[in-house]
């Protein structure tokens, strides 16, 4: 129900589902450092994620379909990708 959340940093805190982020379409700050995230599916899934977004994923152990997959499919929406 936080549909209009622009911004949101949730840093060091064990996440390994993100599935919730994908209907926060308004987003267009994403702090995912430091958690144990594998599959940021849901992050492609977020139709408003686009051009001039960030998502940055430091220090998370991302799978191989979001290495190569995922990552590159948000680079080429122009969401600015950290890992």
């Amino acid at each position: 129900s936080l549909t209009n959340l622009t911004v949101l940093y949730l840093n060091d805190n064990r996440i390994s589902d993100i599935s919730p982020l994908a209907s926060l379409t308004n987003l267009t700050v994403l702090g995912l450092h430091e958690n144990q995230i594998s599959d940021i599916s849901p992050l492609v899934a977020n139709s408003g994620l686009s051009s001039g977004d960030a998502v940055h994923l430091n220090g998370n152990p991302l799978d191989t379909a979001s290495l190569n997959t995922y990552i590159p499919q948000l680079k080429n929406r122009g969401v600015d990708v950290r890992r």
